[in-house]
Formats: C-alpha cells, sequence, structure tokens
C-alpha cells in the first residue's frame, strides 16, 4: 500500500556550541494509518565529536519517546531551513523556470542587453578586463561580451539549465567561458579575481537582508579593489513580484544604501524594459566602484 506522508525536519543541538554536532531528523506522518515514522541524518563526525554525536542522538530519542503527535512540542528542537535546503529551494525554482520555458519567453529576456553593455564598456574597455555575469544564465551578453573580444568572462547562474542553454548557442566558443552552476550567495569564488561584476535581475529577488548581507560578502571577495559593480534592479515603479517570487524594488540611494560603504555610486539611470509579452518594467541600473577592503 501507497503511503501518504507529510514530511517536516527538525534540527537539535545541545546549546549553541560550535563543537557541538548537530543531528536532523525528519519525521513523516502517514495519513493511512495515523503513525510516525522518523529518520535520522548523522553528521560524519569522529573521536570526540562521535561520542557528542552519540548523546546528542540518545537525547533525541529520550525527546522522541516523551512527545505525544507533533514533532514540534518536543523541547528543544528547532524548525529551520540549512543552507543546503535554501539552496535546494532556489535551484529547484529556476531549473524548472527553464526546464518548462524557453529562454526568450520570460519576462526579463532581452535580445540584446544593450544598457549592460554601454556600462561594461565605459568602465572596463580592456579587453583582458575579468568579467563575472551573475546570475547570468541564458543571456546573450555573453555572445555579445565575445563579439566585442572579452575574452576573460565567467557566467555564475543556479541553474544548470539555464547555462546549458548559453554553452549550445555559444557552440565551439562557449569553450572561452569559464561557466559556474553554484548558488551565488555560497559559491567559493575567488578573491580579488574580477575587474566587473555585473549583475542583471538577481539582487531584487533578496527579499531578507542575511541574503543581501551575503550577496554584499561575495562581491567584497570577488573584486578588486577599484573595480567596478553593475547591477540593475526593479526601480521604483517595478514590479512586486516575478517568476512567482517577491521582489525589492529600489532608487539608486537605496540600492547604494545596501551595497554600503565599500562601494561609491558612479552613474544611475531608469529603464523600462519591453517584456516578450508586451508588457513593460521598470529597472534601475546603477554603476558603482569599490573603494575599500571592508563594506
Amino acid at each position: 500500500m501507497q503511503r501518504e506522508c507529510c514530511h517536516d525536519e527538525y534540527t537539535a543541538a545541545v546549546g549553541e556550541r560550535p563543537d557541538v554536532p548537530r543531528v536532523r531528523a525528519r519525521f513523516d506522518r502517514n495519513h493511512a494509518d495515523g503513525r510516525l515514522y522518523f529518520f535520522l541524518r548523522l553528521p560524519a563526525v569522529q573521536g570526540a565529536s562521535a561520542t557528542k554525536a552519540g548523546r546528542l542522538l540518545c537525547i533525541l530519542f529520550l525527546r522522541l519517546g516523551a512527545m505525544s503527535t507533533d514533532p514540534a512540542n518536543i523541547p528543544g528542537v528547532l524548525h529551520g531551513n540549512t543552507k543546503a535546503d535554501t539552496t535546494m529551494n532556489r535551484q529547484q525554482h529556476w531549473e524548472a523556470v527553464y526546464g518548462t520555458k524557453s529562454f526568450d519567453a520570460v519576462s526579463w529576456y532581452r535580445e540584446h542587453l544593450d544598457k549592460s553593455l554601454a556600462l561594461i564598456e565605459r568602465a572596463t574597455p580592456d579587453r583582458g578586463a575579468a568579467i563575472l555575469d551573475v546570475g547570468g544564465g541564458a543571456s546573450t551578453l555573453v555572445d555579445d561580451l565575445l563579439l566585442r573580444g572579452y575574452r576573460d568572462i565567467s557566467v555564475l547562474d543556479i541553474s544548470a539549465a539555464a547555462l546549458g542553454i548559453a554553452q549550445h548557442r555559444l557552440g565551439n566558443a562557449a569553450h572561452i567561458v569559464t561557466w559556474l552552476a553554484d548558488d551565488l550567495l555560497y559559491a567559493p569564488l575567488a578573491t580579488l579575481r574580477y575587474d566587473l561584476w555585473h549583475d542583471r535581475a538577481v539582487f531584487h529577488f533578496l527579499t531578507e537582508a542575511e541574503q543581501r548581507a551575503n550577496y554584499v560578502r561575495q562581491l567584497m571577495r570577488a573584486l578588486k579593489l577599484g573595480a567596478y559593480a553593475i547591477l540593475a534592479t526593479f526601480g521604483p515603479d517595478g514590479p512586486l513580484k516575478c517568476s512567482g517570487l517577491d521582489t525589492v524594488r529600489y532608487a539608486a540611494d537605496g540600492l547604494a544604501c545596501a551595497l554600503g560603504d565599500g562601494f561609491v555610486l558612479i552613474d544611475s539611470f531608469l529603464d523600462w524594459h519591453a517584456t516578450p509579452f508586451a508588457g513593460t518594467q521598470q529597472f534601475l541600473y546603477a554603476l558603482f566602484r569599490r573603494t575599500s577592503v571592508a563594506g
């Protein structure tokens, strides 16, 4: 008989000490017979840490024995999403988008990112400049940069499907580009590697303060001192939702504030983007220069 279950994940830890391993448990409530099944995920640890994990497992079992029907009632067992969980959720969303829609049938599609190209050539006219396009996905920006003679280009996106579209389109030229299928907020970016950071339509999806803080840390990590960042977000009159997700709208001063004191705003302007569906979206384009080590 096939079981129909609901799934909840919980994390337990003894205190807040960083040397204490965490044990994650998934509780499956079987709707057919009302029983509660649980599965434990143990950390891969040895020595003293393994002993702590064993003690924690005993504590978790004791608490399980004392609970009634709802695992949320277990004292000290906390519900929460891990970094991996958050990344997986975002990745699944964007893989679904590019797996079910044509790359030119999404609202942010533009045949040529002329505004971005103009800012890139203004900030980094040297064709040897190292450029990182975050959230580049299936965008044609990489095609146009290669046509203009840029040769040190990296494209990062959480969706491997989106990157695959661009790679297929470029054919043999794809080997010139560095492709990074990863979550921008946690990707192991090379330190002080890039002369220019380009982001069109990533930052406005970061609706939580912690996400934006991670973004700025990554930006500070990857950009050289004196290097440039181009961000294109929804403007003050842009949409509040896109691709089924909430967004944050920005004016130039608000975006500068979000990046912090490590960047100075060089220029900004508003642009009305025409979507493939005969609609419009207001974008804010902003050019920043990195001026200090700490944001």
